[in-house]
């Protein structure tokens, strides 16, 4: 029995001597009394990291039962951007303190050689050899100090920041007005989920730390610049480029007197931007007006910049594109149908070689054998440039399923409104025809220059103050060459320099 005992003995020991040697190693030795707050607070060294950290309230964040560990810079902390700026409060808390802040414990060890996640999502390398300790290229001076609630290191001196693609944007001279046009989407949220909820009171809760997070309006378009897990590729002209990009697109975007005199600039950087994001995630080459723009490059933690003096970014392009209104979505873009059968309805396509734009056409009869069907098209959101107009028409022998043998094609013969309601100016044509033997387009209007923007995205298109009215013209005594019906497939509007 003693023989027993004194076996059990042995192991215990055994088990403590190694359990030992394993905190050691991970330095997770339970007997530290000090706090990493009260840890860094006391080394008049890291006094200037220190008073960032209470200012942003990371004191009471270090201080609680959560296991961190901390690389804290000795000496001066630089809290200016890379353009001399002072940084903002939240630039400060993103890139410098959270920048030296890791969840969890990281010892060091003779076999150190780790890639850290700090609190800001940037991957950090603490690698060691020996004596010879870095994190993130910045030696190490003092290691595995240990708290309650975590590991203190001590680093000779701040550790560099890895800015991603949206942070360098506001670090580069040469690119400033392209930032503060981006950062100025900016808005703090509040996340309740990283939020230390303190209790319910009345019903409400209230948290005794409340985190804020940045969000920006633009990022749903061009994609969040600042997420890591992204590859972006980011054309970025700089100030006088950009000045005179913008110059040259706000002329499409020439709004009446009436509109608020803001808008044409707001769009035409909202579009010129648009065009320079792109993530290779989702997209395998680049277009080709990037390589010709390339200037400079700058290596980011989620992608590149490309630098460029003189954008060469085509208006017509980027911005000026057809418009294509189709007939059929009524609810859409028909803004009134008059002496039309209430019978009438949008013909979809199931024969799979007839070639309609949305594989579908609008087929309007008239009401009685006097009237002439008439529709009324919007056609919205057209900029102040030059447009080719046509109406492509759709010969009567075509129906659901192809070309109907039974039914002889017939002549169109219409009359068209062009009614541009911002200048207050109607253009008529009348008497205009077409064979009516195929699927052709019919242009009514060539080199038709709108002299006012009409583009209002988040406007119905119903609202349009543009629209396009067209009449059958066939007389009754006509039936024979011509038809009184009208099958219309779309309305093309066409841009072009």
């Amino acid at each position: 029995m003693n023989h027993q005992l004194s076996m059990i003995c042995l192991s215990l020991l055994a088990l403590t001597s190694c359990n030992d040697q394993w905190d050691d190693h991970y330095g997770e030795a339970t007997t530290a009394s000090h706090s990493l707050w009260e840890e860094i607070g006391a080394n008049v060294e890291l006094k200037p990291f220190a008073d960032l950290l209470s200012t942003h309230g990371f004191d009471r964040q270090l201080s609680t039962n959560q296991r961190f560990t901390v690389w804290a810079p000795m000496g001066a902390v630089d809290t200016t951007l890379l353009t001399g700026k002072m940084m903002s409060q939240d630039e400060v808390e993103a890139q410098v303190i959270r920048n030296h802040i890791a969840r969890s414990a990281f010892s060091y060890s003779s076999l150190t050689n780790d890639t850290v996640v700090v609190l800001n999502g940037k991957r950090m390398p603490f690698v060691g050899s020996g004596n010879d300790l870095t994190f993130n290229g910045v030696p190490v001076t003092a290691t595995n100090i240990q708290c309650s609630n975590g590991i203190l290191h001590l680093i000779q001196y701040q550790a560099r920041f890895n800015h991603n693609i949206w942070t360098y944007l506001h670090q580069d001279n040469d690119l400033t007005l392209v930032a503060d046009y981006l950062y100025s989407f900016n808005r703090q949220v509040f996340d309740e989920s990283a939020s230390t909820l303190g209790g319910v009171i009345g019903g409400k809760k209230y948290f005794t730390d409340s985190v804020f997070v940045t969000q920006n309006d633009l990022w749903s378009d061009i994609g969040n610049l600042s997420d890591e897990s992204k590859d972006f590729r980011m054309l970025v002209p700089t100030n006088g480029s950009w000045e005179q990009k913008v110059t040259e697109f706000s002329s499409f975007f020439n709004y009446p007197q009436s509109e608020d005199s803001t808008l044409g600039g707001q769009y035409a950087r909202r579009k010129i931007v648009e065009s320079l994001v792109y993530d290779t995630n989702s997209r395998d080459t680049l277009p080709g007006f990037f390589h010709r723009n390339i200037m400079d490059s700058v290596d980011c933690s989620n992608g590149w910049i490309y630098k460029t003096g003189n954008l060469d970014l085509d208006p017509y392009q980027a911005i000026a594109q057809p418009v294509i209104v189709e007939a059929e979505q009524e609810s859409k873009y028909v803004v009134n149908k008059s002496n039309c059968s209430q019978d009438d309805a949008p013909v979809s396509m199931k024969a799979s070689d007839i070639v309609l734009s949305g594989s579908a056409f609008l087929a309007l009869t008239p009401s009685s054998t006097i009237l002439k069907p008439s529709v009324t098209f919007a056609l919205p959101n057209l900029l102040s440039c030059k447009y080719d107009i046509g109406i492509v028409l759709v010969p009567l022998n075509l129906t659901a399923n192809g070309y109907s043998s039974t039914i002889d094609p017939k002549k169109y013969r219409i009359n068209v409104e062009l009614r541009d309601g911002n200048t207050g100016v109607t253009e008529k044509l009348d008497h205009l025809e077409a064979d009516g033997t195929s699927v052709d387009t019919l242009w009514v209007a060539r080199d038709h220059v709108f002299e006012y923007c009409d583009y209002h995205p988040d406007r119905s298109f119903l609202e349009s103050n543009v629209t396009l009215k067209i009449t059958n013209d066939a007389k009754r005594s006509e039936t024979s060459t011509y038809t009184r019906n009208l099958y219309i497939d779309c309305i093309v509007v066409k841009p072009h320099q």
